[in-house]
């Protein structure tokens, strides 16, 4: 159990940004970003460049850890701070945390509360104008701090910004360019943003709150209707991905079912009960928690559990009968219940891909 302050010698110093030969050499074979080639240094701005905090939670996922560190250190951006809270992995992660600690704002190896409390003990250590976290198992594309935090310079009336995402197996390898959120509207369900691609002024976490370290599924989505019922508004960023997210079987949103739903479900119910509710947001609350079933019922039918997927998605059309016509709802049904060929005619016949299944990795 041990923990490290802030270093003396950590980037920048004197604003001058590590390159990869300064950080300790890559695994062999390892090439690219953020191996071997870093983010161009970001562009000189005439508004001060802010201090933005990052903060790594972190527990036995080691053989992605390296890579989340690398693409944090190597994003050009002058003024940045960044906190690795690990909760007491018994994989290598304490290794690559020692290895990079001269270079790294804080970190910490102990047990902790889970995902929300490490994020938490970060972001109370960070000075930071601008707070954001990123999951041990992805890493940011080159320049998407600079261009995260040039989005909130040009707009101050925005509380928080959230940009586009890729997706990569556990190799790496891209199954997802791009996928674009929707433009924020004060009536979408703020919990289908990505959380690993959100980036907030201080104020607001300092008026609404940090995350819920009771949640452990729910907590990203939480936070942001929290910030909604205080008022604050998010902007998307424009432009391409900021985040690679890893899709993979030790991924916690590749692993929620029963669980997760009813975390979800329940902190609908909890947040439905404030008074400063929307009434349009309020009245898709049936929509959100029947489209929050069909995560786990396409992974139940992935995985070939049929019933649990019937299950699911049973319980999606009791919740809002009109989910039954959707796209991702039918493809789900024909790949579970029908079968692969029913899958494929279900896919063609809707013409869109499953992209809105994923709330979050």
């Amino acid at each position: 159990m041990s923990s490290g302050p802030s270093a003396p010698d950590a980037w920048p110093v004197n604003n001058r940004l590590p390159r990869p030969d300064e950080l300790p050499p890559p695994p062999p074979g390892r090439r690219g970003w953020p191996w071997t080639i870093a983010s161009p240094r970001a562009p000189a701005s005439p508004v001060p460049r802010v201090r933005l905090s990052v903060v790594t939670p972190s527990y036995n996922q080691g053989v992605f850890l390296e890579e989340a560190i690398r693409s944090v250190l190597l994003q050009g951006y002058g003024d940045l701070e960044y906190f690795v809270m690990d909760g007491g992995s018994s994989d290598e992660s304490p290794a690559i945390i020692a290895k990079y600690a001269p270079v790294l704002s804080g970190w910490a190896t102990e047990p902790d509360g889970g995902q929300s409390d490490a994020v938490n003990k970060g972001w109370r250590r960070a000075t930071g104008t601008i707070l954001t976290y990123l999951n041990a198992d992805d890493a940011y594309h080159p320049g998407a701090v600079a261009a995260a935090a040039a989005h909130l310079a040009a707009r101050p009336d925005m509380g928080a910004v959230y940009g586009s995402y890729s997706v990569v197996d556990e190799l790496g390898r891209v199954l997802e360019p791009l996928r674009r959120p929707s433009e924020w509207a004060p009536d979408r369900p703020m919990s289908g943003l990505p959380a690993h691609a959100m980036f907030f002024r201080r104020p607001v976490l300092d008026e609404v709150g940090m995350l819920d370290t009771r949640l452990h599924f729910a907590m990203d989505g939480d936070l942001c209707v929290r910030a909604v019922l205080a008022g604050v508004r998010f902007a998307r960023v424009p432009g391409g991905a900021l985040v690679a997210v890893r899709h993979w079987a030790g991924a916690k949103s590749f692993n929620w079912s029963h669980q997760g739903l009813a975390e979800v479900w329940a902190n609908w119910d909890h947040l439905a009960a404030d008074p400063r509710m929307p009434r349009a947001l309020r009245a898709r609350i049936p929509e959100i928690k029947a489209r929050a079933c069909l995560w786990p019922a396409y992974r139940s039918a992935e995985a070939g559990r049929v019933t649990d997927a019937a299950r699911f998605l049973l319980r999606a059309a009791r919740t809002h009968w009109p989910i039954v016509l959707s796209g991702e709802f039918l493809r789900i049904l024909a790949g579970a219940v029908l079968g692969p060929r029913a899958k494929r005619v279900a896919r063609a016949a809707t013409r869109r891909p499953p992209i809105g299944l994923v709330r979050r990795p």
